[in-house]
C-alpha cells in the first residue's frame, strides 16, 4: 500500500513550492549583497593596514637577505617613509648612503634615486596620525640598517633614535587601525 502511494505521486514540485524556494533564494542573495557592501570600507581599511605592515616587514627582510637595489647593496639599509601631507601613500626606499644613524647622523634619503616603490592606499584609507614616542609628527621614517638589522626611527626634523612609532590609519566612519613599530623591530597591528 505504501509503495502504491509513492508510485502515484510522480508530479514533482508544485508552482507554489517553486515560488517559495525562489523567494527565499532572492531574499538571502539580497541580504548577502547588502551585507558585503556595508563591510567593504572595513575590509579595505584592514587590507591597507595589513599591506603597510607587510611592506615594513619586507624592508626588514630585505636587510636580512642582503637584497640589492639596482645592482648595489644599500649601505644605509632599507626603510619606509610616511608623510601626513601625502596621507594616501607611503614610500619604500633603499638608503644608498652609509649613514651612521646610531651616532646622530641625520636620516635622509634621496627621493629621486633611492625610492624603491610608492604605494597608494585605496578605499579612502588615509594616514590620520603619526606619533613618535607619543608625540605627534607630520612625517617619519623607519630604517633597517644592516647587518643585524638595527632599527632606526626618525622624525620629521631628522632626529633619530626614538623607541617607537604609532601610525593610525582610517577611512570613512570606520574604527581606525593602529600599527606600532618599536626599536627592536616588532611590528604590531592594533584594532
Amino acid at each position: 500500500m505504501i509503495t502504491k502511494r509513492i508510485k502515484q505521486n510522480k508530479t514533482g514540485a508544485s508552482i507554489v513550492e517553486m515560488l517559495v524556494v525562489i523567494s527565499i533564494l532572492v531574499t538571502m542573495s539580497a541580504a548577502m549583497f547588502l551585507g558585503v557592501r556595508s563591510v567593504g570600507g572595513v575590509q579595505k581599511l584592514a587590507m591597507s593596514t595589513q599591506q603597510l605592515a607587510s611592506d615594513i616587514r619586507l624592508m626588514q627582510s630585505n636587510v636580512l637577505n642582503l637584497r640589492d637595489f639596482n645592482g648595489t647593496f644599500p649601505d644605509g639599509g632599507w626603510g619606509v617613509f610616511i608623510n601626513k601631507a601625502t596621507s594616501t601613500n607611503y614610500i619604500m626606499f633603499a638608503d644608498l648612503d652609509d649613514v651612521d644613524y646610531m651616532n646622530g647622523d641625520n636620516s635622509t634619503y634621496d627621493q629621486s634615486t633611492e625610492t624603491y616603490r610608492t604605494v597608494e592606499m585605496t578605499g579612502g584609507v588615509e594616514i590620520k596620525e603619526i606619533l613618535v614616542d607619543d608625540a605627534p609628527v607630520n612625517s617619519f621614517l623607519v630604517a633597517y640598517i644592516p647587518p643585524e638589522p638595527l632599527v632606526n626611527i626618525c622624525d620629521d626634523a631628522g632626529i633619530c633614535g626614538y623607541n617607537k612609532v604609532e601610525i593610525t590609519l582610517a577611512n570613512f566612519d570606520n574604527d581606525p587601525k593602529i600599527i606600532d613599530i618599536n626599536k627592536y623591530g616588532l611590528i604590531d597591528i592594533q584594532n
